[in-house]
Formats: C-alpha cells, sequence, structure tokens
C-alpha cells in the first residue's frame, strides 16, 4: 500500500518526466510577414513600403484615410456593442415577465 504522499511524488514526478517533451513539441508558428495589401486585407491597409515611396503630404492623406477607416469600424463595433446588450436587457425582462406570470 502506497500512502497518499509517496502517490503524490510519484504522479509529481512523472509529470515533471513528461513536461519537457510536451514542451518541446510547442513550436510557435513563424511570425506573418507584411505583404501586399490584399494578404493584409483586414488587418493593415496600407502597406509599408508604400508610405516609405510617398511624399510627407501623401503620408499624411494616407494616414487621415487610416484614421477615418479605424474610426468608422469602431463606431460600428461600438454600435453592435449597445445593440446587442439593449436585445439582451429586453429578453431578460421578457423572461422576467413570463416568469412572474407562472403559477407557483
Amino acid at each position: 500500500m502506497t500512502t497518499p504522499l509517496l502517490r503524490c511524488m510519484l504522479i509529481g514526478a512523472a509529470l515533471l518526466a513528461v513536461a519537457p517533451a510536451a514542451r518541446a513539441q510547442a513550436v510557435a508558428p513563424p511570425p506573418s510577414e507584411t505583404g501586399n495589401e490584399f494578404s493584409n486585407l483586414g488587418t493593415l491597409p496600407f502597406t509599408a513600403q508604400e508610405a516609405l515611396l510617398l511624399r510627407p503630404e501623401d503620408r499624411a492623406a494616407i494616414r487621415k484615410l487610416e484614421d477615418r477607416h479605424l474610426k468608422e469600424a469602431r463606431d460600428l463595433e461600438d454600435k453592435y456593442a449597445s445593440d446587442l446588450l439593449a436585445l439582451r436587457i429586453k429578453q431578460a425582462e421578457e423572461r422576467a415577465v413570463l416568469l412572474k406570470a407562472f403559477r407557483r
């Protein structure tokens, strides 16, 4: 018969023996490379190469456009979040009204 302490020590030793092998198999994916506009669609509107080739006023125009796009996306996300919250509140109120209607 093994004591609980000995059993815990054996389990701990087994976990320590397996842990390095498990860590060795976990390989991180390669970093994503900056490509063209189409490969980065939705994450990076303009490539760095384009911005390097432009004049300062052109880069400012690109930055202004990027800022507008980000603002539009954030506004849409905020509207979605507020609409979803309103829907969940309405559903909770309907559920509460229905539960009150049940006889106990």
